[in-house]
């Protein structure tokens, strides 16, 4: 998961770099599962008051052409704005866009890691 607050138009750097960790991260091996965090992604920014996703997927972020669409909105935001982008590797629950990171809930814009119960 990363986070990042931009006083200006924002440098998406730092998401291209998350987007190749996603694909070949190491995680703690459970079984032959493959490396990386391959079940889903999602932007959302909060700026001006309001939050809004920028993109989601429940497919890998690696192999989505929409992430890359989604980062050009990202980096056509314009003055200060927070932005968190979150790769998933579910624990639990489907692969689904119901499970996808990160949510919004009454004007909240938040991420987790683990399993929450």
């Amino acid at each position: 998961m990363v986070g990042v607050v931009f006083r200006e138009r924002p440098s998406i750097g730092a998401f291209r770099d998350l987007q190749h960790v996603a694909e070949v991260g190491r995680v703690p091996e459970q079984g032959d599962e493959l490396p990386g965090h391959r079940d889903g992604w999602g932007i959302a920014s909060f700026r001006a008051g309001s939050p809004r996703y920028m993109g989601r997927s429940e497919r890998p972020m690696h192999m989505d052409p929409s992430y890359d669409s989604a980062l050009r909105d990202v980096a056509s935001l314009v003055g200060p704005s927070i932005t968190i982008v979150h790769a998933r590797r579910g624990s639990e629950g489907s692969t689904s866009l119901a499970n996808t990171h990160p949510f919004i809930s009454d004007g909240i814009v938040f991420a987790h890691n683990g399993t929450v119960k």
